[in-house]
């Protein structure tokens, strides 16, 4: 994806290159100070206009959040990982947020679990056993209005946990990113991390996918 990045000489500039839904995310995070600066730079001006799935690999930093919130921001979601494990693997798939606010997948005791911090109001999933092998797990998020928003956890392709409240919908406010296969300095569930710190995940992780889907309409 490329985008002019000349201004008022003659020539269009970046803003009248952004898709209205673009500009409705841009607005939305420019209301806070923390993003309107961050937004100032360039490379964060064009992840502003993130409307198409994204994919990340495991083994670097964090993901900033100014990447990452524009794709879940009161909106519909997935989130996909793909990982193999052996029986023990245990630790942290993914995690977006701190205790501020945020959501995070982990392996234990050979079951997935699933823990959502709506700032402040703690939510689960059903724990879902899982054998040893290959798996995708889709983290699936419908944003029903009102910032009220309902998931469910889908293990390779089939509903393991069915639909639960998940309130409210994940905005701007948080400050961490994603982690894929730990969750590093403040996390997400302080149970968690007390009992393992960053609980480093001991098999594979291929890949972690979040594809955007409509936004609410309040």
């Amino acid at each position: 994806m490329s985008f002019d990045r000349t201004r008022d000489d003659g020539s269009r500039g970046r803003q009248d290159r952004l898709t209205p839904a673009a500009l409705e995310i841009r607005a939305d995070l420019q209301a806070v100070p923390f993003f309107s600066d961050v937004l100032q730079t360039p490379h964060l001006d064009e992840l502003a206009t993130v409307c198409e799935p994204r994919t990340f690999k495991p083994g670097g930093q964090t993901v900033h959040s100014g990447l990452i919130v524009p794709l879940i921001a009161n909106r519909n979601f997935c989130i996909r990982v793909r990982f193999s494990c052996k029986a023990g693997d245990e630790g942290i798939l993914w995690s977006i947020g701190e205790q501020i606010g945020g959501m995070v997948l982990s392996l234990e005791d050979g079951a997935l679990h699933f823990y959502y911090n709506g700032f402040g109001e703690p939510s689960i999933l059903p724990a879902v056993p899982l054998a040893a092998g290959g798996h995708e797990v889709v983290l699936d998020y419908e944003a029903t209005g009102q910032r009220q928003g309902r998931g469910r956890l889908l293990l390779d392709g089939g509903d393991a946990t069915g639909w639960a409240d998940l309130s409210p919908t994940l905005m701007v406010g948080f400050h961490e990113g994603l982690d894929i296969g730990l969750d590093r300095r403040c996390p997400v569930s302080w149970q968690i991390y007390e009992k393992h710190r960053s609980f480093r995940f001991t098999g594979t992780i291929e890949d972690v996918t979040i594809e955007p889907g409509e936004r609410s309409v309040d």
